[in-house]
Order: structure tokens, then C-alpha cells, then sequence
């Protein structure tokens, strides 16, 4: 066999690669009408099934014969070996439940076709005739030394910068008296980062630290760059307080909204990138009314999270305005698609536990529920990215200020079926601030041994500070791992391939559309999954 060869482009991951315009969606929508037509021609005439799956596993060897022929990378040897694959995988997808799908759309296709499309549509994936090269991306000395910190990070171990950080915010600083202005410097960038460059300054107060002249300027600058920031933050949450009570709405603000005064007690600590509100359903209406004379605004704009998916499945409600924080109206606390397949969680309990905050319209979480609450928030919303050290920061600052029954926030989390995303988190808390009272309960959350090495392939202490960013089916896979009982992961993992009708109408706009076009965008769904390598 001959293969077409790009001198000008490195061999290279499949990232450098890009489908070719439309041939290769003309090309899977005739082989999948070829396949449904021929199979059930020759089955009806021969009245034997294993003669049309024959005919199928003939059309998934030409597609590979012709994709191996204009290979771009593969050897001769490993062209031949997923050649000589094929048929076997074939065969070993008619044992998955694709043909469930079938069921579902009232349509005569089954899982014989669907899995030759899936693998056909990957064997195209190798053939330049269906993807060409996209814009190179060389290695460099920045992406070897990444990979140096990933070896680093996988060892579970802190860098110095790392070490030093999280020392001077846990209080546990020592032998920082050496730093030359330039290590400052980078402490402060890694703080940056990380979101807690503006505790900075009161915690390298607090330890008695003398930064260099230069350095120690540029913490009170950030310093008071919060105090006015926040200030205004405050101010705006103020004037919705007062808004929502003056027509009698009881609200429960979340996250940053309750962490800086109720936490810090420092307005200038804890940033809000947003404002998280918590209402109940009946008021979310007359909520967003308020907003609206407000000068808030929804965006409609948003087209992978739709108004109405978010209304519907998330209870959530975005609401923005010029020079002003989003505002998030919740309806739904410990909301989204992983809560709602995995977790139980009572929000009607959580909603009669609160307590008063600022009279009886302004309220707050149990301690304990505002724990779980901002780790879940961490570990499943967010998969531990997106200033993870701020949030375990968060955490730290809490148990130190707050009394926690930690034996509740224990018995709670295994109630809900979140006890292996809690341990993961606060897991991470304890390896990077410690945990020198014993007082958190590891031991009764801990999962097996097994998925603790699985979640450590996703997540260390020095992976967190550097920023992590799990995407695409990497994603999938770490929630599915989060999962407390495997029948809950099964469910997760069905609904993700094969999403209820609700979810297909609101996701993509369908609720208007005929019975046809819904089934076609559910069959079409399982395609993207492979195409996109996302779910």
C-alpha cells in the first residue's frame, strides 16, 4: 500500500489534523443508506441475518482498504493489524446495547449499522483523502518543560513556588526569608493564577514576612485593587438584597457572595466573579422581574447551554449587566445532569436548614451544607480546574473560623451519594494545607483503592496549583469516576450516549420540530460523541 505524504507537516498527533469540508459527512450518510438498504435486502431475500451482517462487515473492509491506502502515519504492519481488527470489534459492538437506540427512534435501523458507522467513521479519520493537516503546533522548550512538571505532578510532589504559596496562605510559612525579588515575583504570578493574590497581603502580614521593596508594593497594590473591586461587588450584591426584600423574596447567596463577610470576614479577600443566589422555584419569576428593573439582561446568545436547557435541567438562570458581575439565580442548588443521575439529594431539607443570615429574607446554608455544597461545586461542576487552590482555600479558612460537624458532613455526603467527590476534595485539602487537629473524615469516605489510583491519574496536588483542565472525553471519564455506585455510572453513561427526548429538544433547539427530526438528531448524537471526541 501507498500512502500520501506531507513533508511539510511533522508526524503528529491527531490534533494537527482536520476534516476535509463536506466529504466526509457525504461519505458516512451514504455508507450507513448503502449498509441499511443492502443488509436488509440480502436478510429478507436469504431470511438470514448473518448474511446482511456479512454484507456490512464487506462494505467496513472496503472503507478500510481504501482509508489504509491513503494512510498518513501508520506503518504497513499497524494498517494491517486494524485491518485484520475490524471485523472483530465489529462483531464485539452487536453484544452493546446500541440497538436499544432502535427502540427509541422506531426506526429500522439496528446495531449492526450504527456500530459499522462509529468505526467507519473513525477508519476515515486516517485517510488524508478525508482530513487534511491543520496548523502545526512544533514542540518547544515551554511544551518539554510542561511535560517535565506533569512527571513532577504525577509524583504528588510541590514545586518550591508551590510550596511557598500555599505555606504563606495555610500559615505554615517557613525559610521565606532567602526569596530574592525575583522568586517574589513569581510567587506573586503563581498567586495571580490561582485567584488569591489578594490574600496575599494580609497573610504574608500575618506571618511576619518582609518582601522585597518592589514585591511588597506590588501585593498592596493588589491588595487594595480588591478592597475597591470588592467594594463595588459588595455594593451591587447589597441593592439586590434590599430589592428582592422590599417585595418579600427570601434569597440564600452561595459561594463567593457568602464567603467573603461570612468566612473572611474581609470584603477584600474573597473576590466574586460572579453572584450565586439561591431562590426558591415558585419566585425565580418575580426574581428575574426585579433583576430586570435592575438593568440586568439574559443572554440569549448562549447556544451550548440554551435558556430553556438551563431552566429545565440545570435550575439556573444567568443574568448580566454592564460593568456589573453576572448574577446567577439558582432554583435548583446542587444542580446539573451528574447530580440528577447520581447523587440524592433532598434540596426541600437543605432549603428548611438555613439559617437566618441577614433577617429572615437574606438566609444561608448549615455550615455543613455550604461545604459540601462549594467542594461539589469544585469536583463535579468544575473538575477540579478554574482556581481549584481558591476554593480549597476557601475550605481551609472555613473549618479554621466555622465550628464543622465534620462526622455530619460525612454522613450527609454518603446520604447524597457524593462521598467519593468529597473525599477527592477534601483529599486534596489535606495534602495541600494539612489537616494537623485529624479532624477530616477521610477514612469514612475514602472509595476503593482502584478508583482512588484512577482519580490520582487525573488529579495531584501540583496538577491543582499549575491549573488543570480536563476536556473532552478525558471529562467523561474522570465524572463517571466520581460516581459512587456503579449502576448510577451505567445510568450516567447511557444518558450521556443516548440522551432522553427532553434533553435533544431543549439542547438543540427541537421542541417545535416533528417526531422525524428529533429521532434523526438522537441517532446522529452517538455520531458527534466519536466526531468531537466529547460528551
Amino acid at each position: 500500500m501507498s500512502s500520501i505524504s506531507h513533508p511539510s507537516v511533522p508526524q503528529s498527533p491527531e490534533f494537527y489534523w482536520k476534516w476535509r469540508g463536506q466529504r466526509w459527512r457525504k461519505a458516512i450518510i451514504a455508507f450507513g443508506i448503502i449498509a441499511l438498504i443492502g443488509s436488509r435486502a440480502i436478510g429478507y431475500f436469504t431470511e438470514s441475518y448473518k448474511w446482511g451482517s456479512g454484507f456490512v462487515v464487506i462494505m467496513l473492509l472496503a472503507v478500510g482498504i481504501f482509508a489504509f491506502s491513503t494512510e498518513r502515519e501508520w506503518s504497513l504492519k499497524k494498517r494491517v493489524l486494524w485491518l485484520c481488527e475490524l471485523p472483530v470489534i465489529y462483531f464485539c459492538l452487536q453484544f452493546i446495547p446500541f440497538g436499544m437506540i432502535t427502540g427509541l427512534l422506531r426506526l429500522p435501523i439496528g446495531n449492526d449499522v450504527i456500530g459499522a458507522m462509529m468505526l467507519a467513521l473513525l477508519t476515515m479519520r486516517r485517510s488524508t483523502w478525508f482530513v487534511e493537516p491543520g496548523d502545526p503546533v512544533l514542540p518547544d522548550e515551554e511544551s518539554f518543560n510542561h511535560d517535565s512538571d506533569e512527571k513532577k505532578s504525577m509524583a504528588g510532589s510541590l514545586n518550591e513556588d508551590a510550596s511557598h504559596l500555599t505555606g504563606i496562605l495555610s500559615g505554615r510559612a517557613e525559610n521565606l526569608g532567602g526569596l530574592s525579588e525575583g522568586e517574589w515575583h513569581q510567587l506573586i504570578e503563581l498567586a495571580v493564577k490561582n485567584g488569591v493574590s489578594q490574600m496575599l497581603y494580609s497573610a504574608v502580614k500575618r506571618e511576619g514576612l518582609m518582601a522585597p521593596p518592589l514585591a511588597a508594593e506590588r501585593i498592596r497594590n493588589i491588595h487594595l485593587a480588591s478592597v475597591v473591586n470588592n467594594t463595588k461587588r459588595v455594593y451591587e450584591l447589597e441593592k439586590i438584597f434590599k430589592a428582592f426584600s422590599d417585595v418579600g423574596i427570601t434569597v440564600v447567596p452561595v459561594k463567593g457572595a457568602w464567603l467573603g463577610e461570612a468566612v473572611y470576614g474581609n470584603i477584600a479577600l474573597r473576590g466574586m466573579a460572579d453572584m450565586d443566589l439561591w431562590l426558591q422555584r415558585k419566585e425565580i419569576d418575580a426574581a428575574r422581574n426585579v433583576m430586570f428593573s435592575l438593568g440586568y439582561a439574559q443572554n440569549s446568545s448562549r447556544t451550548a447551554r440554551p435558556q430553556a436547557l438551563q431552566d429545565a435541567l440545570l435550575g439556573e438562570s444567568s443574568l448580566f449587566k454592564r460593568d456589573a458581575p453576572v448574577v446567577e439565580l439558582h432554583w435548583k442548588i446542587f444542580a446539573g445532569e451528574w447530580l440528577y443521575h447520581a447523587a440524592r439529594i433532598d434540596r426541600e431539607v437543605i432549603w428548611h436548614r438555613t439559617l437566618p443570615y441577614r433577617g429572615d429574607t437574606v438566609r444561608q446554608l448549615s455550615v455543613e451544607d455550604a461545604l459540601i455544597y462549594i467542594a461539589i461545586h469544585l469536583s463535579v461542576r468544575h473538575q477540579m480546574s478554574e482556581s481549584a487552590l481558591r476554593t480549597l482555600l476557601d475550605l481551609d479558612t472555613a473549618r479554621k473560623k466555622l465550628k464543622v460537624e465534620w462526622e455530619i458532613v460525612a454522613g450527609r455526603s454518603q446520604e447524597w451519594q457524593v462521598a467519593t467527590a468529597m473525599w477527592l476534595v477534601l483529599s486534596m485539602l489535606e495534602r495541600l494545607f494539612g489537616d494537623p487537629q485529624q479532624e477530616l473524615p477521610l477514612h469514612k469516605l475514602q472509595p476503593s483503592f482502584f478508583r482512588q489510583w484512577v482519580l490520582g491519574r487525573f488529579i495531584t496536588p501540583q496538577g491543582l496549583v499549575d491549573g488543570l483542565h480536563i476536556k473532552g472525553l478525558q471529562r467523561f471519564w474522570f465524572l463517571l469516576a466520581l460516581v459512587d455506585k456503579p449502576l448510577d455510572a451505567l445510568k450516567l453513561l447511557w444518558r450521556g450516549v443516548v440522551p432522553d427526548r427532553k434533553w435533544l429538544e431543549l439542547r438543540y433547539g427541537l421542541q417545535d420540530a416533528p417526531r422525524w427530526r428529533v429521532c434523526l438528531q438522537r441517532l446522529w448524537h452517538p455520531l458527534l460523541i466519536v466526531l468531537h471526541r466529547d460528551i
